[in-house]
């Protein structure tokens, strides 16, 4: 058995044997998310990286790992562990064992150790050993990643207080800017000068709005970013449906209708920026309402799927009202469906706004209606998004509403046209190019 272990840790870990990564592993191009983590690794606590597949985690930890490479770090001082390999699914300690018989050092001493391990969903009891040795201070520093918000179960051995959090969805427009910005003659340079308006937006108008397109067509999804318009819902489909909905979910969650559960997912796809009523869906799913609410639920644990509940400063009244559904990327919608050009957009901006307010992000209604409202410092910033160049007053009725009764002096309008301000009913309106506000508005 521990040479069967052994064989597995050689092979997921090929720079004990080379001292150094391959750059196939190791991108180039880190996400943002990366410099974050690289600071907070000297931190004492346990890192934790979530999101849905294939948006760059593994790709983060072989960046991290190459960086620890480079600075002299033992190469048996880095050991890699993906639990996709089943082969894997074993306890920590007894992989440790393996470790220090391969690496001729004991746990106990340093140097410090680096154990990555990778989709730990799969890992039964992960908790109670990383929880085992973080406690008893031993020289190691843990950074756990996968695709499940539920990383980190509410057992008895609970690991709260001891971890660092974040969340990789797939890429924003900025990050989307980056890797595409070039085939259309859009330099670094020249993204960093528009991010801090040190350039004149005019000369790259229309290069922006057509990798907005391009961005609202294709979705975020890094790995498919380098395939050929024809190939990316074939691969798209393959790593949604085929390893998330019908592998990881099935082995997670023991659900033994998979096929409702890619219904589940197609319906919100075409549904997605729209009210998403549990009775409606569980009606057209031929799902009773228990169920329909446990695979909504898997599918926002596999951050396929977020909600946005109504604003109020009435907590009874947020808890009755119906969520607004959006699914998590652009991408997947036009995978399923052909969306309304008005869904896609909105959709992206509320991913945007979402990923970056999380819990303090809603949507608003009473007569009419405000697309995303987020809590900033305590204050209320209402965005409406329109996909049009020209936008009429009564369109904005609800913004407007919104702003007076609770007092906010301004509100956003996001859509194709010109940068402008307009005061309508003692209201500031801010009207910008979508593009533009995702780019270079401080979220």
């Amino acid at each position: 058995m521990n040479e069967k272990i052994a064989e597995r840790l050689y092979f997921h870990n090929p720079w004990w044997q080379s001292g150094k990564i391959s750059p196939k592993l190791a991108l180039s191009f880190k996400r943002k998310l990366f410099t974050e983590l690289w600071d907070k690794l000297s931190l004492d606590r346990i890192l934790v990286l979530k999101g849905p597949r294939r948006t760059g985690k593994t790709t983060i930890i072989y960046q991290i790992i190459q960086q620890l490479l480079s600075q002299g770090v033992n190469p048996f001082n880095i050991l890699y562990l993906s639990f996709d390999d089943i082969d894997l699914r074993i306890r920590l300690p007894e992989i440790l064992k393996v470790w220090e018989r391969e690496s001729k050092q004991i746990l106990e001493q340093e140097p410090l150790l680096y154990i990555f391990l990778d989709e730990v969903q799969f890992l039964d009891f992960w908790e109670i050993d990383a929880k085992l040795f973080y406690d008893k201070k031993y020289p190691i520093k843990f950074f756990a990643s996968g695709s499940s918000a539920t990383l980190i179960r509410k057992t008895t051995e609970s690991l709260a207080g001891r971890t660092f959090e974040k969340v990789l969805l797939p890429l924003d427009f900025e990050e989307y800017l980056y890797l595409e910005g070039k085939s259309v003659g859009l330099t670094k340079k020249n993204l960093k000068q528009l991010k801090r308006r040190n350039i004149n937006f005019l000369p790259f108008k229309n290069k922006l709005f057509l990798l907005w397109e391009k961005y609202l067509e294709r979705g975020g999804f890094p790995h498919l970013v380098e395939l050929e318009p024809e190939e990316q819902p074939q691969a798209l489909k393959e790593d949604i449906l085929d390893k998330v909905v019908y592998r990881d979910l099935v082995q997670l969650y023991g659900i033994k209708e998979p096929a409702t559960l890619e219904r589940m997912l197609r319906y919100l796809a075409g549904a997605s920026s729209g009210i998403l009523n549990l009775s409606n869906l569980s009606s057209n799913l031929k799902m009773s309402w228990e169920s329909t609410q446990n695979y909504l639920t898997y599918l926002k644990q596999a951050y396929l799927v977020f909600t946005l509940p109504k604003y109020s400063r009435s907590s009874k009244e947020m808890a009755r009202s119906l969520e607004k559904g959006f699914v998590i990327d652009t991408g997947i919608m036009n995978l399923f469906s052909k969306p309304e050009k008005s869904a896609l957009w909105e959709t992206a901006v509320a991913r945007h706004l979402w990923q970056a307010w999380s819990k303090n992000t809603y949507f608003w209604r009473d007569r009419n209606e405000v697309d995303v409202v987020f809590e900033k410092k305590g204050e209320l910033v209402p965005v409406e998004i329109k996909s049009g160049v020209s936008i009429s007053k009564n369109s904005l009725r609800g913004l407007v509403s919104f702003c007076k009764k609770y007092q906010i002096p301004e509100g956003f309008v996001l859509y194709s046209g010109e940068k402008k301000t307009e005061t309508v009913q003692g209201i500031k309106l801010k009207f910008i190019p979508c593009w533009e506000y995702l780019l270079c508005h401080p979220f």
